[in-house]
């Protein structure tokens, strides 16, 4: 799959692949078909944002997309 990640604070994030995460129990797997992003993403680029562990992926808002895989 893919994902938007940051290496290094203070340049873009880029897009790369990732290995498919497998959902635990409760959880579903979404096929993402947009995302946006939000103002605390240019502050996690920028460096403001303490504890943040690189490389970082973007994965915590607006998304949509449809359901590929559930576990009960």
């Amino acid at each position: 799959m893919k994902a938007a990640r940051l290496h290094t604070f203070g340049t873009d994030f880029v897009i790369e692949e990732v290995p498919t995460p497998t959902p635990g129990p409760g959880q579903v797997l979404i096929r993402v078909a947009g995302a946006g992003a939000c103002h605390s993403d240019l502050h996690i680029k920028s460096g403001e944002v303490q504890g943040v562990v690189l490389p970082h992926s973007r994965a915590r808002e607006r998304r949509l997309g449809r359901v590929v895989r559930r576990r009960r």
